[in-house]
């Protein structure tokens, strides 16, 4: 059953269609707090499995563009009503925002209030769909979607940054589980045997783009050596070899460490392509519930989240204008489809105003958040742009865009639908702060079981 959330304003889903490029993130400091720290690299074996495997093994930016504003929550025997969705709907929200924004400190911010203080002013609809473990139904999952196009408003409006998915980086993923002593490598055939973990809802909570290793035999990545966090060392050369022949820009290695009689443990390091350690924790689970073992996975996410837009946020407190002008217009329907695709580079991109047409040429005001030359690298990125010159002194690009990709790069922006929807009042109150001043981001457990509602 879908519940559809009846709200003041709906709208074209705005996904941008920019190709990936590199996201350089810089060294930071140990900022970390309530967790132990330690400097260390990885040890490596001999791997002798060859398990084959049909679940996915990566998670692409392009993937959770389908679904950026949708999220799941897992329930295992809870009964819930239109009357009893709040706290699952907070913790959702709580979810989505960090999501947004790749920043777990935001939720303790007065902006974050003024979203979960009207909850379900953001909420667009709320399903429900059987949650299955082997064939059979354990649960359900709540899957909310919340209402884009009031995002997009809202933080433009505050003046709140959002991370792009274009500006996140890809990440190379080797787990693994110590069982008492028994090691067993998280590939994508052996997460389908542990469903406790959850893994591929963890990443896609933070939309992050995550490919998972896998053994010898099944490709590059994961051939003759695996990669084991070890607090011992700063630098590993195989990483830098591994991620030197992979497409990703980072490399995680965790261990989940779970014992007879004590809470679980998580051990994670994040690498950069020179193979030097950037981020590391080891965390220990409250106690020995399934709530608390999604804490872990939830904050390691979190922390790789806020290390990787660190940057983007920073630069991206800067608001600037430039003129954009286009060439080669070759008739109106492709001026309407500029200034459509103009629109849809959200968040970058805050607004666009055409200003002139003549002969076959356009020109528009941009207002952008970000630097001059952060700009440029997301034009450049577009698949349909041709990039002529520009003049950071004049404030000037000159770009060429090309039809035939504009028209194929546009019908990604076509709406979704759902069926079977039932309408219920939104309620909420309009935002009303003022951005706060960003502060250095921690690692903290960003959802209150307790109070959240959330049963996993």
């Amino acid at each position: 059953m879908i519940y559809h959330i009846v709200t003041k304003k709906h709208g074209q889903i705005m996904r941008s269609f920019v190709k990936p490029f590199a996201f350089r993130a810089g060294l930071m400091s140990a900022w970390v707090s309530g967790l132990l720290l330690f400097s260390g690299a990885i040890l490596a074996e001999s791997d002798t499995q060859a398990p084959t495997s049909s679940a996915p093994t990566s998670q692409s930016a392009e993937t959770f563009r389908q679904n950026l504003f949708d999220v799941t929550l897992i329930l295992r025997g809870e009964e819930v009503s239109p009357d009893s969705i709040g706290p699952y709907l907070e913790t959702a929200l709580k979810i989505e925002l960090v999501r947004l924004t790749g920043d777990s400190g935001f939720l303790s911010s007065e902006q974050a209030d003024t979203f979960l203080q009207s909850a379900r002013a953001w909420l667009k609809q709320y399903r429900f769909e059987p949650y299955r473990q082997d064939g059979v139904t354990v649960g359900q999952r709540l899957i909310f979607t919340f209402d884009d196009d009031k995002f997009y408003e809202a933080f433009e409006q505050k003046g709140l940054v959002l991370w792009p998915l274009e500006a996140r980086p890809s990440t190379l993923v080797y787990g693994s589980q110590n069982r008492a002593g028994q090691l067993l490598k998280l590939d994508a055939q052996n997460l389908q045997y542990l469903p406790q973990l959850d893994w591929y809802n963890r990443v896609e909570e933070m939309a992050l783009p995550m490919t998972l290793a896998a053994p010898r035999g099944q490709g590059s990545f994961g051939e003759g050596l695996w990669v084991y966090p070890d607090f011992q060392r700063r630098r590993s050369g195989v990483v830098a070899d591994r991620l030197q022949t992979s497409d990703s820009d980072y490399l995680l290695a965790y261990q989940l460490r779970q014992y007879a009689s004590q809470p679980s443990e998580l051990n994670w390091q994040l690498f950069s392509k020179e193979g030097q350690v950037m981020l590391e924790a080891q965390q220990q689970a409250e106690d020995r519930t399934p709530q608390a073992l999604t804490g872990l996975f939830r904050d390691m996410m979190a922390a790789v989240a806020a290390y990787y837009s660190r940057p983007y946020r920073d630069q991206a407190q800067y608001i600037g204008s430039v003129t954009l002008r286009v060439e080669a217009l070759s008739s109106v329907q492709q001026l309407f489809q500029v200034e459509q695709a103009l629109t849809a580079l959200k968040p970058v991109i805050h607004d666009s105003r055409l200003v002139t047409t003549e002969a076959g040429k356009a020109t528009f005001e941009l207002v952008y958040q970000g630097t001059y030359e952060a700009l440029l690298a997301y034009l450049q990125g577009v698949t349909s742009v041709e990039m002529l010159s520009d003049n950071a002194i004049s404030g000037e690009i000159f770009v060429r865009w090309h039809q035939e990709e504009l028209t194929n790069d546009l019908q990604n922006l076509a709406p979704q639908t759902t069926d079977n929807t039932r309408s219920d009042e939104a309620q909420g109150d309009d935002l009303t702060t003022e951005p706060a001043v960003e502060t250095a981001p921690e690692i903290l457990p960003y959802i209150d079981e307790a109070t959240a509602g959330e049963r996993e």
